[in-house]
């Protein structure tokens, strides 16, 4: 009887536990702002996942502390050096951005910087920017700038569009980016 309660207890637990990043988690990056629009400043947090990845981690702060929001497991890439490093940031108007990218090593250098924003109740992947380019070959380069809301965007300098459903960034993934922002 005791090892049935035992077993039910940790089966319980397991919920709880995918909640927040493991208190071993190396934290990349780090930011605060009201990104549900309800006066309270909210927390998101970009930390190392061991697998070449940085997972996002954003609290809703509330009047009873912080409630986690989303979480989206191999957000940006992490290359662990200086100019591979992921870091969030924020807008002018305080929106959350997850910047990615490759300056460092190779020859294929590129950079993508997501936007994340409040709609219908859910936070969301906004806008996409990337850029890419080759070190050896100047002339052999990409970039791409996407409004995910309205579908209207530039690549490369010409006007495209680009169609789907918003994807709440919990749901976002790198399938998820638009083929004009795919290098």
């Amino acid at each position: 009887m005791f090892r049935c309660a035992a077993l039910l207890a940790c089966l319980v637990a397991v919920p709880a536990m995918a909640a927040a990043p493991s208190p071993t988690s190396t934290v990349i990056s780090a930011v605060s702002g009201d990104w549900n629009d309800d006066g309270v400043m909210d927390r998101a947090v970009l930390t190392d996942n061991d697998d070449s990845a940085a997972d996002l981690w954003v609290w809703f702060g509330g009047d009873n502390g912080f409630t986690l929001a989303a979480h989206t497991p191999a957000i940006a890439y992490n290359g662990g050096m200086f100019g591979s490093t992921p870091e969030l940031k924020l807008t002018d108007k305080g929106g959350l951005q997850v910047s990615d990218g490759n300056e460092a090593v190779g020859r294929d250098h590129w950079t993508r910087l997501l936007t994340l924003a409040w709609r219908n109740g859910k936070l969301v992947a906004a806008g996409i920017t990337a850029n890419a380019y080759d070190t050896l070959d100047p002339d052999n380069g990409h970039s791409c700038d996407v409004n995910l809301l309205t579908g209207k965007g530039v690549k490369d300098g010409k006007p495209v569009s680009v169609a789907g459903p918003q994807v709440a960034v919990s749901d976002w993934s790198d399938d998820k980016v638009p083929a004009a922002c795919q290098f």
